[in-house]
């Protein structure tokens, strides 16, 4: 009794960690232990290796799980996705070796950590989804209260204990919407770039979404309530790749529970869609100046923006042509854009790729890409298949948190360049693979 009763401990204890990795994701407090300058005589400086809270947070989910060790059915499925998973990581680990810049180890690491979450999730979760979704709601509030005080004040107050740096609208480098008026400061949260935050806010809201679906009576007005806070808050980001992928995200989560549910009840389907497009045009009329520039790139700003991420796509082709096997290394784009090409007079004006297929291939090589893309193919193909078999409504969430990752990650490059970015695609990842085991593992029960 005494042994049972110390499992099940360790097991909540495993559980709450997750839970709480997930809500506090965009945290970026973290110790700097190795600065250098970007480019020689200093001309500016660049952190090139931050120990972050939420690493450790992730290591203590995979001491926990590894505490917990017990054998499980694999099925083949996700036997393939773990397999494509460790093979990325083998890739990267050789880019890194054939590029010869200790820097590159930094990313490596991060896909190790990563990979690691994926294989402790799927081997020891054993929540319910709808918790991992309530974890979600309310991180994403946390952020939105954050980033409705910075939008209100036009000010970002720079707090070390959080990771947050100062940002003011008039100081350049700041990301802003210029229109007549003035300039707005976007939305930033506790994150680098408000973009993060944005993509961080739709997969929140998205997540309320599925709890409204999910759940009955009062519950549902507060996962409502929920979802308008987390669209809101994602609309003072103003970021277009955090929009498209919020949308590409409720089209799947309302076609998932269509089939789970076998079309019985499209009254919630509709009324899910239609409170979703209310709160975005809402947002839209209130702020209708900046979001007219940011949707129509009207303006300097937009103009310079829109030029320089084209101006990439000729820096990524040189780069894959002089390193077309292994790439570059991971994380070394612009460094080596700024010492091999040697575009731009600045250096912050080099910059990854906003474009995460075509990263990976600069960065990774051919090997790399083909070896991403049969993961990514394959956690579709896992997500799609469980979906169609009807298993539940559960299985549905994991891939729209991969589809909103994969679509803001064609028009940015934080999914791969940043620790943030990969802790979401990996815990993703593994959050389907749990969610396909746990029906193994209920059927084997039956």
């Amino acid at each position: 009794m005494r042994l049972g009763r110390f499992g099940n401990l360790r097991q909540k204890f495993f559980d709450s960690l997750l839970l709480v990795l997930l809500a506090l994701a965009p945290l970026t407090t973290g110790y700097i232990f190795y600065h250098k300058s970007h480019l020689e005589g200093g001309a500016s400086d660049e952190v090139r290796g931050v120990l972050f809270a939420t690493q450790l947070l992730t290591l203590l989910v995979i001491m926990a799980g590894v505490w917990i060790w017990r054998h499980g059915l694999i099925d083949r499925s996700s036997r393939l996705v773990l397999r494509m998973s460790f093979a990325l990581l083998v890739v990267v680990a050789l880019s890194a070796f054939f590029s010869g810049r200790p820097d590159s180890y930094i990313p490596t690491a991060w896909l190790l950590l990563g990979y690691l979450l994926t294989w402790s999730i799927f081997a020891f979760f054993k929540l319910s989804i709808r918790l991992v979704a309530i974890a979600l709601s309310i991180g994403g509030a946390l952020q939105f209260m954050l980033a409705l005080s910075q939008f209100s004040f036009q000010r970002v107050i720079a707090n070390k204990w959080l990771g947050i740096a100062e940002h003011l609208p008039d100081i350049a480098g700041t990301s802003v919407v210029e229109t007549i008026n003035g300039r707005w400061l976007r939305a930033y949260g506790s994150l680098p770039h408000p973009n993060m935050l944005g993509t961080y806010l739709a997969i929140a809201a998205l997540a309320s979404l599925f709890l409204f679906l999910s759940v009955r009576g009062r519950w549902r007005l507060l996962a409502g309530l929920g979802a308008m806070v987390n669209i809101l808050g994602m609309g003072l980001t103003f970021s277009r790749s955090a929009f498209v992928g919020f949308l590409a995200g409720l089209v799947v989560l309302l076609a998932g529970y269509a089939l789970v549910t076998k079309r019985s009840d499209r009254r919630s389907v509709l009324l899910v869609a239609g409170f979703s497009l209310t709160i975005l045009i809402a947002v839209s009329a209130l702020l209708y100046e900046p979001f007219l520039t940011r949707i129509m790139a009207i303006g300097r700003l937009e103009r310079i923006s829109i030029e320089s991420r084209l101006n990439q796509y000729d820096e990524a082709w040189g780069l894959v042509k002089m390193s077309p096997w292994f790439g570059v290394g991971p994380g070394m784009m612009p460094e080596v854009s700024a010492y091999v090409l040697a575009m731009y007079p600045n250096p912050w004006d080099y910059q990854p790729i906003h474009n995460l297929p075509i990263l990976i291939l600069v960065e990774t090589g051919i090997v790399g890409l083909i070896v991403w893309l049969a993961l990514v193919l394959s956690l579709l193909r896992l997500g799609i298949k469980t979906v169609f078999r009807r298993t539940g409504f559960d299985s549905v969430l994991p891939v729209v948190l991969l589809i909103v990752l994969l679509t803001a990650g064609l028009f940015d490059h934080f999914v791969w360049s940043s620790w943030f970015g990969q802790l979401l695609f990996w815990a993703s990842s593994g959050l389907l693979l749990a969610a396909v085991r746990v029906k193994i593992d209920s059927s084997v029960e039956r």
